[in-house]
């Protein structure tokens, strides 16, 4: 089965108090952009269009993740691994690659660059990857056994219209 890997939109820079006066929000509570919104609901509107109906949506427990999966228009499950595991962790809860359906994890750097790069090369470092960019990974078995395929790999501007035409 197919396994997305998507990093959270855009979302709210946290506040910096010199003085330490003021009320700061949590990272975790932090809310996506309007630039952020924008990014989930073009890429969403690309995925839905290729999801399968019985797709499983998995997002961190915090603002910005669970607003990006919102997009999809889907039932979410939250999994806090997501917040604060490391990739290996999320792989092995995950059982990748006997998923039993596509899942797509909404999730955060440098996770999702971790987690992309350990599939990619079963090495975990840390690949950068732009806010509400994805991966979308096959497992392909062949006759030397099975092995993950890049199906396609995107990030929110490569959706523009104009952006093949430069």
């Amino acid at each position: 089965m197919d396994l997305v890997l998507w990093r959270h939109s855009k979302a709210e820079e946290l506040p910096r108090f010199v003085d330490g006066q003021g009320e700061s929000i949590r990272d975790f509570d932090r809310s996506l952009t309007d630039k952020g919104w924008r990014q989930a609901r073009k890429v969403s509107g690309w995925m839905r269009k290729r999801l399968d109906p019985s797709s499983r949506i998995i997002a961190s427990p915090s603002l910005r993740t669970i607003q990006t999966a919102q997009c999809l228009g889907r039932t979410i499950q939250t999994l806090d691994l997501l917040y604060q595991g490391s990739a290996r962790q999320i792989l092995s809860f995950l059982h990748w690659p006997e998923l039993q359906c596509t899942t797509v994890i909404v999730g955060h750097q440098p996770v999702i660059g971790r987690l992309a790069s350990l599939i990619l090369t079963g090495e975990e470092f840390p690949l950068e990857v732009e806010t509400g960019a994805f991966f979308w990974f096959r497992w392909k078995e062949g006759y030397s056994g099975g092995k993950p395929v890049l199906v396609w790999a995107m990030s929110p501007g490569h959706l523009n219209k104009n952006y093949w035409e430069k």
